[in-house]
């Protein structure tokens, strides 16, 4: 048993070396995508924007939504592979923060539609 598992070491720790690797880019692409979230989402409202307008922030939150559930599949990939290989867990605070931005999100253009749609109805 202990002579299988020395003669697979090298193996598995070249692995592990390639997979820190993989993690490393994974990393900058997380990154990356935390960046470009907090440039594309609208997260302010000047109160002249229009239906179409409204409804366009719905499709971006949509959109982002789509793409960090994508990203958050990779994360949850590269983490059985840190616990296959005895890794250290990768946590990615930055997908967390876009969750949690996107319910706030999703809450402030609900209000905002409704005291709009709201509006419209008054005058």
């Amino acid at each position: 048993m202990f002579k299988i598992k020395a003669d697979i070491l090298p193996l598995q720790t070249q692995e592990a070396a390639n997979i820190k690797k993989r993690l490393d880019k994974f990393g900058k692409k997380v990154k990356e995508f935390r960046k470009l979230f907090l440039e594309t989402l609208p997260f302010d409202y000047n109160g002249n924007f229009s239906f179409d307008m409204i409804n366009l922030s719905y499709n971006l939150i949509d959109e982002y939504q789509l793409k960090l559930a994508e990203i958050k599949r990779e994360a949850n990939e590269f983490n059985n592979l840190e616990k296959l290989f005895e890794l250290e867990q990768s946590e990615y605070k930055e997908l967390r923060d876009c969750l949690t931005d996107l319910k706030n999100l999703k809450t402030m253009w609900d209000a905002i539609a409704m005291i709009n749609y709201q509006y419209k109805d008054w005058k």
